[in-house]
């Protein structure tokens, strides 16, 4: 909706301009408050909080940085991390805490206790290594407490996507509403795209039927999105042109990808080449879910957001990376195979690249603020292991990037001796969220704010 005050535009900050059953939500914009920037500047941009998930474990002695004389801020990142030396200077590496967890048997515990620092309840889950069984987390994750402080004003209170994470158990959800409840994440671009452009009336099916006669539903709303435009300042219009063409870039590349929304086909119909859940489809899909995030945040659809990559035991192969074996069995293999330890340092690089990726793409947005959109967020990159073979949570390995609107002081590198519960990490980072906490999890596991890091 715009309106005229003092003969200059404003429009309601959740304005969504809908044609036809669609509709497409507008960023951020300075005609969206009666003082434009000024007032904008005043406020700050929101605070957006982000969760990225890899699986497996990491190859510590090739994660952990280098320290220099320096202190905290004189590090050299290692060849696992070294995709993000671009954002090192809005990086925080934790090393040394203990990832708790408990109830299952590695993986499941990893998985389960990761964000919400907590046990697995009893369940039906089976575990490995004569573990017995288990079922899911005995309390609520940390994105989702965060989203429950911050996730009133927008349209969706949360997001949470996948990348081929599969069936619903204990070894694929990492976020929770609360004990028992985990939180699917939608592992279809194409589904992730008709619920963050669809209207209340819309459906993934009417969506798909529109791309298929070749029309962006930005076509749908051409006549208010050149209104809108029309009406706005020079910032403005840019911004509203970026984001036209973003939406029109994942369009492109979901048609040119095939991956076809699930409720749209035919079950007896032969599988789309293009199957998103095909191995080779890994990076791709993973490619379009990020964007689709960074457009979510860019357009405030939402201020708390995840990406799963894969699962805890993920079986996907690197074919793209000269490797055939599954990820899940060359992580349990000695650190004495040099090739397989090799190996998963090139995986556990190009799961850094992703971050990367993702990080850049926030960086390269301005906020409505005029900084960019990765200084209001807070992204914490974890996994639900330190050491894959031997299935230990000591030394998970944690990256935070982003300030969080300067609540945490970055470009540093925090190693912690005697194993700090992970608990008192995620404590603090409800804090630097804004949100007042002495402690998260279980009572038994935490101390209280991780010392030093805000």
């Amino acid at each position: 909706m715009i309106v005229i005050r003092n003969g200059k535009p404003l429009i309601a900050r959740r304005t969504l301009l809908r044609a036809g059953g669609l509709g497409v939500a507008l960023p951020l914009l300075e005609a969206m408050t009666p003082r434009g920037r000024v007032a904008r500047a005043a406020a700050g941009a929101p605070k957006r909080f982000i969760v990225t998930f890899s699986p497996n474990g990491t190859i510590f002695p090739s994660w952990v940085p280098t320290v220099g004389p320096g202190g905290e801020k004189d590090f050299k990142l290692s060849p696992i991390l070294e995709p993000l030396s671009a954002y090192q200077s809005d990086m925080v590496v934790v090393a040394g805490l203990y990832q708790q967890g408990g109830g299952g048997d590695g993986h499941q515990n990893g998985m389960g206790g990761m964000l919400t620092g907590q046990s697995l309840n009893p369940g039906p889950f089976s575990g490995g290594a004569n573990s017995g069984a288990s079922g899911w987390a005995a309390g609520i994750s940390v994105d989702q407490r965060i989203a429950n402080a911050i996730g009133g004003s927008t349209r969706f209170r949360s997001l949470e996507l996948g990348v081929q994470v599969g069936s619903a158990d204990n070894w694929s959800r990492m976020s929770y509403f609360g004990t028992n409840r985990p939180v699917p994440p939608e592992d279809s671009p194409a589904n992730a795209y008709a619920r963050l452009f669809g209207v209340a009336s819309s459906s993934p099916e009417e969506i798909a039927r529109l791309r298929a006669r070749r029309r962006s539903v930005l076509d749908a709303v051409k006549t208010q999105f050149t209104a809108v435009s029309a009406r706005v300042g020079t910032t403005d219009r840019a911004r509203l042109d970026a984001h036209a063409s973003s939406i029109r870039e994942i369009e492109l590349r979901l048609d040119a990808q095939s991956v076809a929304v699930a409720t749209c086909r035919d079950p007896g119909a032969p599988k789309v080449p293009g199957n998103l859940f095909a191995n080779d489809q890994f990076p791709a899909v993973g490619m379009l879910q990020m964007d689709l995030l960074a457009l979510a945040l860019a357009c405030d659809l939402t201020r708390v957001a995840s990406l799963q990559w894969s699962r805890s035991v993920s079986q996907v192969r690197f074919t793209w990376l000269g490797i055939n074996e599954s990820h899940h069995e060359l992580s349990h293999l000695g650190d004495d195979d040099t090739v397989a330890q090799n190996k998963l340092v090139q995986i556990n690089t190009w799961y850094a690249k992703q971050v990367a990726y993702l990080t850049g793409k926030l960086a390269a947005t301005t906020d409505v603020d005029g900084k960019r959109l990765l200084d209001s967020c807070l992204i914490l990159s974890c996994n639900e292991l330190g050491k894959g073979n031997a299935h230990s949570r000591k030394n998970a390995p944690y990256v935070l990037l982003g300030s969080a609107g300067g609540a945490l002081s970055t470009g540093r590198f925090l190693s912690y001796a005697g194993d700090p519960p992970h608990n008192n990490l995620l404590t603090s980072l409800l804090v630097a969220m804004g949100i007042p906490a002495t402690t998260f999890g279980k009572d038994d596991w935490c101390t209280g704010p991780l010392a030093g890091l805000l």
